[in-house]
């Protein structure tokens, strides 16, 4: 028999990790990117009853089985969740900070299939693709002229994962299902996945890699077009899900090769702390990540919390001390509802109407009865059959929707009221008696005018083709329409019915009109004055105006000299160009579905003239292009956080926040099925291991 061999021992310097042939020793680098010196494979045998018990997954067998594995002197650790160290479901920080010291092989398999591990080993995959040499996640995307039957049949189940991602639905639970479903119908390619028992690419892990590989080959394109861009903008906020998990959320706005700006979903990033320095390190961190240079940062939106604008320590205070010539911009959406909020709070009768109207909604929404009794007379009375809608500061246009939604269903609601009061109901009482009330008629009908002006402009404000430029022109436009509603309250739109209204509903209690248009007035008035407050001229945003053709002739060389200096640019030379840009743009013609300054940008910026106007106004076309990525609104990143909370929900809580990147970037930004390529996918998931499936680079 040959001889018995001995352990190895280790030293303080040594780890053991499983090479490509096996055991190894390897000594630890003291820096990163440092080479370590491995030798020679060294088997070990184990010993039963002895007391370091775990030095038996020192055993080659275990190489096979647990890639991961790492053996230090003081223990079993997890290679990829000491590196990305994930939130585990229980407090237990074993393989991850804390050495496994037992002997039981079944605590291998239970670290090995628990999800916090299925993702480091994703996240340590993909790092693996940045860190290697002039490899990124682009570069593994390569698509093989022919592709095997194996590939095929791959491709076809991406396909499946990538309906169920783009649907929001789960895919844990139904990726199986309509797998079966594909093949009911005539697939042949799906059942060629049926490698054996245990292997037929359905395990959570697959799933898992499948999800992130989609993902990455998205987030992949947004990124190539993002670097083709001179410039581009953030837009952040954070938000926290049903788990009580913070994540921020990174929105992106840039040029494309035609000069069309696009906003794009980015990232959902984990947040530990809530705090500003972690927020601005994450974003820092995401970029330098995803090689965005940070000097082609103009700007982003976010909104007006105190921890991402405050002066002295916000998130925006933090990124100007990296990027002094980084412009923030509260976000308008935000800024509108604030202005709208304060003039509510402010008078009596509005805040009064607000508090019934919401009342109502509760009467309704409250029971099944009272919503049946309500639709059963809109339709008998020929009403829309609409439902009540509720009033909230957190909804931008909820008010309006609220006021339309009762305006269009008052006489019915009016006969529900008193058909519940007639039975002893007393808030159907209260309410009846405040619907009979021609101040309350009045009052809904006057704030539909008013709502109806300032929902167009919330509207334009969530628009993604807003730009910086428009917004003050979009404000000036919303203050005069209500300076005119203001002298004539009762002769809006809608409050011109107020006695056709008032005689439909059997109501004959006159108006009080001297006192409710004085009332009015006071509200519209405070409005207009909010909206002054909220949206001051600001004063870069106003030498940037001096681009817009119709604003051309009011320029001056200190205001460009002043614009050229704020960017250290070149003020005589700007100046220069400016002079020919002024005859450049008088001869332009401005379609009339686009502004003036798109129309500018697409002149300038836009592939077919991009290299003539680059010689002609090469600081001009520069400031274009930072003007134009500018965000005026954080409406994108809402969004982001509108998705996040239908699809992860109390039925899928455990959904980590890397998976759920991944599936708000498909949601959100992937193209249809039809259209969508999943080779690129193919790719990335085939570069994360040795497949059992026949791949095209083993043919």
């Amino acid at each position: 028999m040959p001889p018995k061999q001995k352990r190895p021992r280790l030293d303080s310097q040594q780890t053991i990790a499983f090479g490509p042939s096996g055991l190894q020793l390897e000594k630890p680098s003291t820096e990163i990117g440092e080479s370590s010196s491995l030798s020679a494979p060294t088997p070990v045998n184990s010993h039963r009853g002895s007391v370091e018990s775990w030095r038996s997954f020192a055993q080659p067998k275990y190489a096979k089985k647990h890639s991961w594995l790492v053996l230090k002197p003081d223990g079993v650790y997890c290679r990829y969740c000491s590196a990305h160290q994930p939130r585990m479901q229980s407090a237990t920080t074993v393989f991850i900070t804390s050495p496994f010291t037992g002997n039981r092989s079944d605590k291998l398999l239970q670290h090995e299939r628990c999800g916090a591990h299925i993702q480091s080993s994703l996240s340590y995959h993909e790092s693996l693709l940045r860190l290697a040499t002039n490899t990124t996640v682009a570069d593994v995307v390569k698509e093989a002229a022919v592709i095997t039957a194996d590939e095929s049949a791959f491709t076809d189940a991406l396909r499946c994962m990538y309906f169920l991602m783009q649907r929001e639905i789960a895919h844990t639970t139904n990726f199986a299902e309509l797998q079966s479903l594909c093949v009911l119908l005539g697939n042949t390619t799906l059942p060629l996945l049926n490698k054996a028992k245990n292997l037929n690419y359905l395990s959570k892990q697959t799933m898992g890699e499948m999800v992130a590989a989609i993902g990455l080959a998205l987030k992949a394109d947004i990124l190539q077009e993002v670097q083709q861009s001179r410039y581009f903008s953030i837009i952040f906020d954070e938000a926290t899900d049903i788990s009580v998990t913070k994540s921020l959320g990174l929105c992106i706005q840039y040029l494309d090769a035609d000069a069309n700006v696009k906003v794009r979903a980015l990232a959902l990033i984990e947040l530990r702390q809530g705090t500003a320095d972690a927020i601005a390190e994450s974003i820092f961190d995401y970029l330098a990540a995803s090689s965005l240079d940070q000097e082609r940062l103009v700007g982003g939106a976010c909104d007006g919390a105190s921890v991402m604008v405050g002066p002295l320590t916000g998130v925006v205070a933090r990124i100007k001390v990296k990027i002094p010539t980084f412009l923030a911009t509260h976000c308008v959406a935000h800024r509108l509802s604030l202005a709208a909020v304060d003039a509510c709070s402010g008078s009596a009768i509005v805040s009064r109407f607000q508090s019934i109207i919401n009342e109502i909604y509760s009467f309704f929404s409250r029971s099944t009865v009272h919503t049946s009794q309500l639709r059963e007379i809109e339709k008998a009375i020929n009403d829309p059959q609409l439902k009540m809608t509720r009033a909230t500061e957190t909804r931008w246009l909820s008010h309006q929707m609220a006021v339309d939604a009762l305006r269009r269903s008052i006489k019915a609601v009016k006969l529900v009221m008193e058909q519940e009061a007639a039975t002893g109901n007393a808030t159907a009482l209260g309410l009846s008696l405040y619907l009979q009330k021609p101040t309350f008629i009045a009052t809904m009908l006057v704030l539909s005018d008013i709502l109806s002006i300032l929902g167009n402009l919330s509207r334009c404000f969530q628009s993604k083709s807003l730009n910086l430029l428009s917004v003050e022109d979009l404000v000036r436009d919303c203050k005069s329409a209500l300076g005119e509603l203001k002298e004539f309250p009762l002769q809006g739109g809608y409050a011109r019915e107020l006695n056709d209204v008032l005689v439909s509903m059997q109501i004959s209690e006159t108006l009080q009109a001297d006192s409710f248009v004085q009332q009015m007035q006071s509200y519209i008035g405070k409005l207009i004055d909010n909206l002054e407050h909220r949206f001051p001229q600001l004063h870069l945003i106003s030498l940037f105006g001096y681009l817009d053709p119709r604003n051309v002739h009011l320029a001056t060389p200190v205001a460009i000299n002043e614009l050229a200096e704020h960017f250290e640019l070149d003020g005589a030379q700007l100046w220069s160009e400016y002079l020919i840009f002024k005859s450049f743009v008088k001869n332009l013609s401005v379609p009339s579905e686009v502004t003036p300054t798109e129309a500018v940008s697409s002149a300038i910026l836009g592939s077919s003239n991009r290299g003539t106007m680059s010689t002609l106004f090469p600081l001009i076309s520069d400031l274009l292009a930072r003007l134009v990525v500018l965000p005026a609104s954080s409406a994108h990143v809402e969004r982001v956080f509108s998705s996040m909370k239908r699809i992860k929900t109390a039925q899928r809580n455990r959904l980590n926040t890397s998976t759920l990147d991944h599936l708000i970037r498909v949601s959100m930004e992937g193209p249809t099925v039809q259209e969508c390529d999943p080779i690129p996918a193919l790719r990335i998931w085939e570069s994360w291991g040795n497949r059992k499936l026949e791949t095209s680079s083993k043919v």
